[in-house]
C-alpha cells in the first residue's frame, strides 16, 4: 500500500489517504443509479452532499476539498461513515482511500 498526504491551502484541511480499495466502486457500477423520486434517493443536510452508492453525507469545507479532488472518482473513493467532530471542535470524514481532517 501507498500512503500519501496532502495539505491544501491556509485553511488547514489536511488528506491523508492510502491509495486502493475499490469495493463501493464496484457497487457503484453494478448497480443503477436511482430515479428522481425514489425511495432510495438520499437526502442531505443544507452545505452537504451524498455519493450514491454511499449512504453518508460529507459536509461543508470537507465536502468543498473532496470535490475539489475529484470526489468519489479519486483515489479517496467513497465516504465510509459520517463526518465525526472532535471535542475541540475539528472534524473528519473517512473514505475508502483516506481520511480528509478539518
Amino acid at each position: 500500500m501507498i500512503r500519501s498526504t496532502l495539505t491544501a491551502g491556509i485553511r488547514g484541511l489536511l488528506v491523508a489517504g492510502v491509495v486502493g480499495g475499490s469495493a463501493l466502486a464496484a457497487m457503484a457500477t453494478a448497480q443503477a443509479a436511482p430515479d428522481t423520486g425514489s425511495s432510495t434517493v438520499i437526502t442531505v443536510a443544507a452545505d452537504c452532499q451524498s455519493y450514491w452508492p454511499s449512504p453518508y453525507q460529507v459536509c461543508g469545507e470537507i465536502k468543498d476539498l473532496y470535490n475539489s479532488l475529484g470526489a468519489a472518482q479519486s483515489a479517496l473513493s467513497f465516504p465510509t461513515a459520517a463526518e465525526v467532530t472532535n471535542p475541540d471542535g475539528s472534524k473528519y470524514s473517512t473514505f475508502l482511500g483516506g481520511t480528509i481532517y478539518w
